[in-house]
């Protein structure tokens, strides 16, 4: 794990990107556009870091997109949270006591993306990236 002193310059150095990672976030832009963002970011080192503790079996090529996602804009995490409850509720998948809307990205979150990633046959990893949110998108779409 990174220690008290790289995770606060690793939070100071993505302060200057965390509105435009929200921006790209909210409108849908992708992984690959948040990705571009991140790599003209002084913290990058530190996210690559980050990432790779956070998501150790996630793509190394991603685990500096996640760490921002969550760290930059945890709107992304509660949006998770949200949506793994709604896919719970419907009986999909089953990961217990349902997760708390907190923005924080912890073992319990961690656990229910895995369980989703199992019923749904992707890489386990623990992430959320592209394949993870169109599929979660697919199952909290409301029918017509």
């Amino acid at each position: 794990m990174m220690s008290i002193m790289a995770i606060v310059s690793l939070v100071s150095g993505l302060i200057p990107i965390a509105t435009q990672i929200g921006q790209l976030w909210q409108s849908s832009a992708g992984f690959g556009a948040i990705a571009n963002a991140i790599m003209q970011s002084p913290a990058l080192k530190s996210l690559e870091e980050f990432g790779a503790s956070l998501f150790p079996s996630a793509d190394k090529k991603i685990q500096a997109v996640l760490a921002a996602i969550h760290l930059g804009y945890p709107e992304a995490t509660k949006w998770a949270q949200t949506a793994l409850n709604a896919i719970q509720t419907t009986g999909f998948i089953s990961f217990g006591t349902p997760l708390v809307v907190d923005g924080m990205f912890g073992p319990k979150t961690f656990s229910a993306v895995v369980v989703l990633q199992a019923k749904l046959g992707l890489p386990v990893t623990g992430a959320i990236a592209e394949a993870e949110y169109t599929a979660i998108n697919k199952l909290i779409k409301p029918t017509a």
